[in-house]
């Protein structure tokens, strides 16, 4: 429908309306009043004469009462039809001769009682025929109706002109000049065509050609920096030293890199567009396969996010250890993964080399310290005979300074191993309650040795189920106890409490002593690190022992932190994650 139909409509459908209204509602309207009209002036007329009518009536003359009617008979003789007059009794006292009316006729019927004084003495009946009077009317109103349509005709057709020059035209030139804007003509002002509203609505869409004029030159300007931007960020990923490839939802290469090529051994051309598990052993590929179908259906998270250790599958099909960070990330709605991949071939064999080196170590500085510790304790023992008292003295020094050493080493084995990420976890479900009993079991002496005592507090309100490594939480346990022994006031008590802590299970060694410097906080966990003041120093220790359990406890998926003020207890307490069923069973596993 073109836009002169759209404009010229409603006013088609003003015309229609008040021709309904006029013909269907205003005629009858009027009709019906001309005839209530009429019956009005008949009844003025019979009440005009009933004073004589009732005087021929009271007199019984008939001819008085005929030379009452007969002029009003002779001149409404078209529209008086009928007239009969009866008294109270029904006797009838006059009436004209009976026409025959059609029923089609508009007739009206009239009764007028005569009265004298109060009291009614006859009734009139008379029947009006309106035809002449409605043809009268109908010959009226439809010249009535004639002339008001005629006068809406010409205003129709002055509006639809009006229209047609004021808002039509105007229109049509607007749209096209839009249209060529949309087609990308935006050199061409347009036309300053009034300063009504349309006008208003022109000069708004020259400002929006301005403005897209100015956007289009800034697009132009933001198009040449994202280039450069997009080079710089090109060589950028091409010159880093991990590769960095991405995929979308469904695992499929999208982009990939120089490092990433060198690692893999594909070019580009080559991996665009296959799935990314072409670059993975055959054991996780079908792993691959099943965690992309359990995330897109689950956001179950179990790689995203965290530094992983895979093996990487060369394209000459040499297996090889590498580093994986794998997030997720979206870009113009779209979901997409990106992975950071570093081959760890030559950190593997260094830390094989350190772990050999170690191994010799070990066994070079231990085995002879071992024996020189058992001889002394021999000796102190009585072996060689009785000592004298600077001699007992002596070999008790030797004895203890043995130990040290050997514990110094034992703890910078232990570092070396979780640094290199040597050391093994052997995870397994078990009993937090049964774990603490146990360490609390081997620990006894140390706590006997500092004049103090060991009391567990349960705040469970049921057991609860770890995945720990009972060694290496063992080692936990001794490192917290004997520190919290060390430094506790004599005959005091070590409390540890293990309680709900949401999704994981806590445990608190708190202890009663001296509380540990507020500026030794921040470097508590760190290696070799002790609190100033001879008072620590004269505990002994290597320094090395909260550092260790940071370590494995994170090791183990838990975190450790602590609580302290001068003079007061202090809480040493970490959290370890509740078992939890897990997709795939592993008896026992390295974790780096």
């Amino acid at each position: 429908m073109k836009i002169q139909t759209k404009l010229f409509l409603p006013l088609f459908l003003l015309f229609v309306l008040f021709a309904g209204i006029l013909h269907f509602y205003w005629v009858p309207v009027l009709a019906t009043q001309d005839k209530q009209n009429f019956a009005e002036q008949q009844y003025q007329i019979l009440q005009a004469i009933e004073p004589q009518l009732a005087q021929a009536i009271l007199a019984d003359d008939s001819t008085m009462l005929q030379n009452t009617l007969e002029p009003h008979l002779a001149m409404r003789k078209k529209t008086w039809s009928q007239l009969t007059i009866a008294d109270v009794n029904g006797n009838l006292l006059y009436s004209t001769s009976k026409q025959n009316i059609s029923p089609n006729k508009p007739i009206i019927h009239i009764e007028w009682p005569i009265q004298w004084g109060a009291r009614q003495i006859a009734l009139i009946k008379l029947v009006v025929d309106m035809s002449q009077r409605v043809q009268q009317q109908s010959q009226q109103i439809r010249q009535i109706e004639l002339t008001m349509l005629l006068v809406m005709v010409l205003l129709l057709v002055a509006g639809a002109l009006w229209l047609h020059y004021k808002v039509g035209r105007p229109l049509l030139k607007l749209i096209q000049r839009v249209s060529d804007l949309s087609v990308g003509d935006l050199e061409t002002a347009l036309p300053n065509i009034s300063k009504d509203e349309w006008g208003d609505c022109v000069r708004a869409l020259e400002r929006i050609r301005i403005q897209r004029v100015d956007a289009q030159s800034s697009l132009q300007d933001a198009l040449v920096l994202v280039r450069a931007s997009d080079i710089r960020y090109r060589t950028v990923l091409d010159n880093v030293a991990d590769g960095i490839i991405t995929t979308n939802e469904h695992g499929y290469i999208e982009s990939f890199n120089s490092a990433a090529e060198k690692i893999f051994g594909y070019t580009l051309e080559e991996v665009l567009n296959k799935n990314v598990k072409m670059l993975m052993t055959s054991f996780h590929q079908k792993k691959h396969d099943d965690y992309i179908e359990r995330y897109n259906s689950t956001r179950q998270r179990r790689v995203l996010g965290s530094l992983r250790e895979f093996e990487g599958q060369h394209k000459t099909g040499n297996i090889f250890p590498m580093e994986l960070a794998a997030n997720e990330m979206q870009m113009g709605g779209q979901q997409y993964f990106c992975g950071i991949v570093r081959d760890i071939s030559e950190r593997k064999e260094m830390n094989r080399l350190k772990e050999e080196f170690i191994s010799t170590m070990s066994h070079e500085l231990k085995t002879p310290l071992t024996s020189i510790k058992a001889s002394l304790g021999l000796i102190d023992g009585g072996i060689a005979g009785t000592l004298s008292g600077s001699m007992k003295n002596l070999i008790d020094i030797s004895l203890r300074n043995t130990e040290r050493l050997l514990l110094l080493i034992n703890d910078i084995l232990d570092m070396e191993k979780i640094g290199s990420d040597s050391i093994h976890f052997f995870l397994k479900k078990q009993s937090i309650l049964s774990l603490l009993e146990q360490s609390l079991a081997l620990n006894r002496k140390c706590a006997e040795e500092h004049q103090v005592s060991y009391h567990l507090l349960n705040e469970l309100a049921a057991d609860v189920m770890v995945e720990v490594d009972s060694d290496r939480f063992m080692q936990v346990m001794y490192n917290l106890l004997s520190n919290a022994a060390k430094f506790s006031y004599a005959n005091s008590q070590v409390e540890i409490i293990v309680s709900d802590n949401g999704s994981c299970v806590r445990v608190a060694v708190k202890n009663q002593g001296e509380g540990i410097p507020g500026k030794f906080h921040d470097r508590i966990f760190e290696k070799f690190s002790q609190a100033d003041g001879s008072s620590t120093r004269q505990k002994g220790g290597t320094g090395l022992g909260l550092s260790i359990v940071k370590s494995l406890i994170r090791k183990m998926g838990g975190t450790i932190a602590f609580k302290s003020m001068m003079g007061a207890a202090t809480t040493f307490y970490f959290d370890l994650p509740k078992y939890e069923q897990r997709d795939e069973v592993v008896d026992a596993r390295q974790v780096g």
